[in-house]
């Protein structure tokens, strides 16, 4: 199915012009150049789709389940097109007709699914994880309005719905349904996909719940519309005011719908592999993004317990392996907590659940700051996170050592070891491959595209700026090594690993772009040669600043050295140099052929 699914995509990919032309005759009986940019855009967003569809899915033994109030994914298609590895025959074939994908790119209604930092960490998550070919799923809620879109009327701002949804779009209906239950009201949702795509890699999917009664029309004038009305209102807005009661009764109620349609999937999947429950933590990874979906947990050691035989010690126990935290902010007050009458009417299955968790940690600590229920009876959700979860990340250095040496200090003392730092960041392909075209073709003619999957392949132009904040053409020039020394680097790391199918592909890679074999075995022994040199200087103590000084090389290449050389004894290094030279001698005495003398090297140093 695999290899299907590769060919197809493969079909595809050569014949985008055809298909293009195909999907607009097919959709507005038009000819490609004849149709407007809107009808252009809904072309290429179907051929984008089949493209994805045709795109082997990553799988695996374990998934990462990524729960989130937010996905602020921003437009798709550039960065879908850019993933792809197709942008730039897209716009050749457009620009054929006359159109500037550019101009189409415009079109696009931003989805609105997120607002913050809190959403595009994990956008940008989903991406990472596509790209580096993880499993995994974010889970989480197809609000219809988002949060809401800023306008001035009168000279005033306005709240206006953000309505993004339109009859072609990147949802993709599925017939996956689960019932939820809030105490005895039953609702009925339905799931939506959205592919997200890796870059030059598999793809993964954002699964977003909605709600089969949701009735947009009940929105009146600006965001204002019935609270108290759950069957309709349940995800139209992000956010929705809190102003009051029923506003705070409608996030728990949001919140809810997600952990439950999340607990149900996961559990679906899990049956569908066979795999066994009590071994939960093997197979899946719940990542709790901030505390929204902090519900997950006494939701599944509910139903652990209720549905599938388990005792409350035997639940909670798995799903404490399972389930983890990022926590985003530093401020106390701002960490979410609910009255406990809140969830006694909302959820009211799930009280004596969080009851049992929460005397729990009292009957172990007396501290009050631990507590997951505080005196006023108000459930603190990130400390029920914290005692019931097996990691604890902050989304920055400082922020994760604040966390640790203040707002949460009491619980760093009791788990010093679940607390850990994942830094934000984004995808930076978008903003770089798309915003300076120019720039990124410049550094991929020097460095090759290590770096438009590995993000560390540009720290060499950011230790060069010194502070500035802008990199320029002549940056790249004096810098960038060329592509060629980047695949020698890589080489010699394969062969550290001892991994010579890799070792030889970038060789044999390195023929198919002419590259002469004795240029290739120069590079080789140079690299071994500079090891040892940097192996030898570390060893009497230099620093990477005086070992770059001394073996003129620039910083960042002396640290990649120096980290590359401990995979070497001296002893080893020596030897690598010596038999490079006899290679070449046996070389130019007609010994042995210069393809082939290469190739025995690195099947001598990968065995």
């Amino acid at each position: 199915m695999r290899q299907e699914e590769t060919i197809r995509r493969e079909i595809l990919e050569q014949r985008i012009d055809r298909e293009l032309e195909a999907l607009s005759e097919k959709l507005f009986g038009k000819k490609l150049e004849d149709a407007s940019d809107e009808q252009v855009y809904v072309a290429l967003l179907y051929l984008v789709k089949g493209l994805e569809e045709a795109t082997v899915p990553n799988d695996g033994d374990k998934k990462i389940y990524y729960i989130s109030a937010e996905f602020l994914i921003g437009k798709l298609l550039s960065n879908n097109l850019i993933n792809l590895g197709i942008y730039e025959k897209v716009e050749s074939v457009l620009k054929s007709k006359g159109k500037e994908l550019s101009r189409i790119e415009e079109i696009e209604p931003e989805p609105s699914l997120g607002n913050g930092g809190l959403g595009r960490l994990a956008a940008c998550f989903m991406d990472s994880i596509a790209t580096l070919g993880l499993p995994g799923e974010g889970i989480g809620l197809n609000y219809h309005f988002g949060l809401f879109k800023q306008v001035f009327k009168d000279r005033l701002q306005t709240a206006e719905k953000n309505d993004w949804i339109e009859k072609d779009s990147w949802l993709n209906k599925t017939d996956v349904s689960f019932d939820v239950f809030f105490g005895d009201r039953k609702v009925t949702s339905r799931l939506y996909d959205i592919d997200v795509v890796g870059y030059n890699n598999g793809v993964n999917k954002l699964r977003l719940f909605d709600i089969e009664s949701v009735d947009e029309s009940i929105v009146k004038e600006g965001i204002t519309f019935d609270k108290e009305a759950i069957e309709k209102n349940l995800t139209l807005f992000l956010y929705p005011d809190d102003s009051d009661e029923a506003g705070n009764l409608l996030r728990i109620y949001q919140q809810y719908f997600m952990v439950s349609n999340a607990a149900q999937l996961i559990l679906m999947e899990m049956k569908e592999k066979q795999y066994d429950l009590r071994k939960m933590y093997d197979y899946a990874v719940i990542q709790i993004n901030d505390t929204h979906p902090s519900m997950i947990i006494p939701e599944l050691i509910r139903i652990l317990v209720n549905d599938k035989a388990f005792t409350m010690d035997e639940a909670i126990e798995v799903v404490s392996k399972t389930c983890a935290y990022t926590n985003h902010t530093i401020l106390a007050e701002a960490l979410e907590k609910w009255p406990l009458s809140y969830l006694e009417k909302v959820v009211p299955q799930l009280v004596p659940i969080i009851k049992e968790l929460s005397a729990r940690v009292a009957a172990k600590y007396s501290d009050p700051k631990v507590q997951i229920i505080d005196d006023q009876n108000r459930v603190h959700m990130a400390h029920m996170d914290i005692h019931y979860g097996f990691s604890v990340n902050g989304v920055a250095a400082i922020h994760t050592e604040i966390l640790k040496d203040t707002e949460l200090h009491a619980f760093y003392e009791i788990y010093p070891g679940k607390f850990n730092n994942k830094t934000n960041g984004i995808t930076f392909r978008r903003w770089l491959l798309s915003c300076n075209r120019e720039l990124a073709a410049l550094i991929t003619e020097k460095i090759g595209t290590g770096y438009q999957k590995d993000a560390m392949e540009l720290e060499k132009l950011l230790s060069y700026t010194e502070g500035r904040d802008a990199i320029t053409s002549q940056d790249v020039n004096e810098i960038c090594t060329v592509q060629t020394t980047g695949q020698i680097f890589e080489m010699i790391r394969a062969l550290a690993e001892k991994n010579q199918k890799k070792a030889l592909n970038l060789y044999y890679d390195l023929l198919s772009l002419k590259e002469p074999p004795m240029r290739i075995l120069f590079l080789i022994a140079r690299q071994f040669h500079q090891l040892l040199l940097v192996k030898s200087l570390a060893a009497k103590g230099y620093d990477r600043a005086a070992i770059a000084s001394r073996a003129k090389i620039a910083p960042f290449v002396a640290g990649r050295c120096m980290a590359q050389a401990k995979s070497f004894t001296t002893e080893q290094l020596k030897t690598a140099v010596q038999d490079c030279v006899q290679a070449e001698e046996d070389v130019k005495t007609g010994k042995i052929a210069d393809t082939l003398s290469v190739e025995l090297l690195i099947l001598k140093y990968s065995k």
